[in-house]
């Protein structure tokens, strides 16, 4: 297993809140494309929380990651080239 591997391993042990407070941490850590912090408008902080608080209350739409993953892969699938 890789280092990255491991610590997801381990992070999946945590409970929920320790899991979100990590991912937020993690997320903020990460630099945008010229090497700055990555910026969070107002809005799309309140769309996130919107979105966190619906999964908790059990009211999100979801889908499970296989699904997740055929749909992204339809949706970047090159077209076909004769």
């Amino acid at each position: 297993m890789t280092g990255a591997s491991e610590l997801y391993s381990q992070a999946l042990c945590l409970p929920p809140v320790q899991r979100e407070e990590l991912a937020m941490l993690l997320l903020d850590s990460l630099p945008d494309d010229d090497g700055s912090p990555i910026e969070v408008s107002e809005e799309l902080e309140q769309e996130i929380e919107r979105r966190i608080a619906e999964h908790k209350a059990g009211t999100a739409r979801t889908v499970d990651i296989t699904t997740f993953i055929a749909a992204v892969r339809a949706a970047t699938k090159p077209p076909a080239t004769s």
